[in-house]
């Protein structure tokens, strides 16, 4: 349970991070409250992989907030693309790998 939570908190973590770098200035604390709800959101059997439910729950829930759609939208992307690129290099070094 521990580890599940602290996972959660890595993640949450992951996006304020990528929320800096595009000079969203929000508190940390919030990101406690709106990563979740997304993630959940983004989870329901709407779309393949959860595109443009996750892009459209982050325009709608950041905008409460202040942040213009066009920066909620490449906070979503951005996080998006920095996942897919990290899973990509795992998996090419999961298929070079020699069997034992």
């Amino acid at each position: 349970i521990i580890l599940s939570f602290l996972l959660q908190i890595n993640v949450i973590f992951y996006y304020f991070l990528i929320s800096k770098s595009l000079y969203i200035d929000i508190p940390f604390i919030l990101f406690f409250i709106l990563i979740p709800v997304i993630l959940t959101i983004t989870m329901l059997p709407i779309s393949i992989y959860g595109i443009g439910v996750r892009e459209g729950s982050f325009v709608l829930l950041f905008s409460k907030f202040g942040i213009p759609p066009e920066v909620a939208f490449s906070l979503s992307v951005l996080a998006y693309l920095i996942s897919v690129l990290f899973n990509s290099i795992g998996g090419i070094f999961f298929i070079l790998q020699k069997e034992k």
